[in-house]
């Protein structure tokens, strides 16, 4: 009869060398490279996005800041404008006291006054405002500012020699659009190539060692006594065509939204840009002109008060002397602090391409 099993030790090496190679979705790196491209592009939309918050964040900054200069300003002015109707007040109060000066002047005086007085209290309201604003952005509780801020007289040449907005880049948020549908556009060709039928080329080489002791294997091994080599060619073909098309619609859908938003994104900065463009036309063409008219409204006031001092004018005519002054005054601030603004916003069209 048959003999009883016997148990021993054996030992086997199997080193062996495997290359696989896609015939049809990979074939030449076409799969892999299109998932690194689509990562890539996700990655940039989206440092684009967080730079162009960060953008946002600066210019709403200076936009506080300059509306706090301008704040100051006004109130500047405003304090300048009341010290100025009080002392007309004095005038015509020791006029009317020598009775030489009907009441009527007075009681004009007297109202002016009081008007100056209301256009300051409003004035320092909007200060306190823009102050609490401002701190609030510093992250402070306090309604004081500390510190002194620009002036706006000092930047009405700022910008002379710019006769037109011109910018070297685009939005940033643009851009995001444009990495975002390259993103889609490549996460619906990776699904094109995850779809399509594969054809596996692969080739095993293989060494063997076999034996009762460890080192007659390995020397069987090294030895290249029992060399294989396999050569293997495989097809895969997906059958679920219906899940596959409608996996593929919605990457195509994915993609034709990103299109969309970025027209939708290119056309926003198209017109924004020139609307910033004429606004900045129209801005120096009414900066130019209120600064004529300052300049002519001070010579009148000046030439009002003295007539007014040799009593060959009327305290109407002073008082409205001012007041056409007070307009254009703070008309030169807000054309000031307009232009300061457009250029802000026309910074956001300078955003470079980031480098890979």
């Amino acid at each position: 009869g048959a003999g009883p099993v016997r148990y021993f030790d054996g030992y086997e090496i199997k080193p062996f060398v495997r290359l696989d190679q896609s015939l049809l979705r990979d074939f030449w790196y076409g799969l892999t490279q299109v998932g690194i491209d689509k990562a890539k592009a996700g990655v940039v939309s989206g440092k684009y996005q967080q730079f162009f918050r960060r953008q946002q964040i600066l210019l709403n900054a200076q936009l506080t800041y300059w509306n706090l200069v301008l704040a100051q300003e006004v109130v500047a002015f405003r304090k300048v404008s009341r010290d100025r109707t009080e002392k007309l007040l004095r005038w015509n109060e020791n006029r009317v006291g020598l009775d030489l000066a009907d009441p009527a002047d007075l009681f004009q005086a007297q109202a002016a006054f009081k008007s100056r007085q209301l256009s300051l209290q409003l004035a320092q309201e909007d200060e306190v405002k823009a102050q609490r604003k401002f701190n609030e952005m510093l992250g402070n509780s306090v309604t004081v500012v500390s510190g002194d801020l620009e002036k706006l007289a000092d930047k009405i040449d700022k910008y002379s020699d710019v006769a037109a907005l011109t910018h070297s880049g685009d939005r940033a948020d643009v851009l995001a659009a444009r990495a975002a549908y390259r993103n889609a556009e490549l996460a619906e060709r990776e699904t094109y190539f995850r779809s399509m039928p594969e054809l596996s080329l692969s080739a095993l080489y293989s060494l063997h060692g076999l034996s009762l002791s460890s080192s007659d294997a390995w020397n069987q091994v090294t030895g290249s006594d029992k060399p294989t080599t396999t050569i293997t060619l495989s097809a895969a073909i997906p059958l679920d065509y219906w899940t596959l098309n409608k996996v593929q619609e919605g990457y195509h859908r994915d993609y034709a939204a990103a299109q969309a938003q970025l027209e939708k994104a290119e056309l926003t900065s198209r017109n924004q840009w020139g609307e910033l463009s004429q606004t900045w036309t129209d801005v120096k063409s009414r900066l130019a002109l209120a600064e004529e008219i300052k300049g002519i409204q001070e010579k009148r006031l000046a030439n009002e008060q003295k007539r007014f001092q040799r009593g060959r004018s009327t305290t109407f005519s002073v008082l409205t002397a001012e007041n056409d002054l007070d307009d254009a005054t703070l008309n030169v601030y807000r054309m000031v602090f307009e232009e300061l603004v457009t250029a802000a916003q026309a910074e956001l069209f300078n955003t470079q391409a980031f480098k890979n």
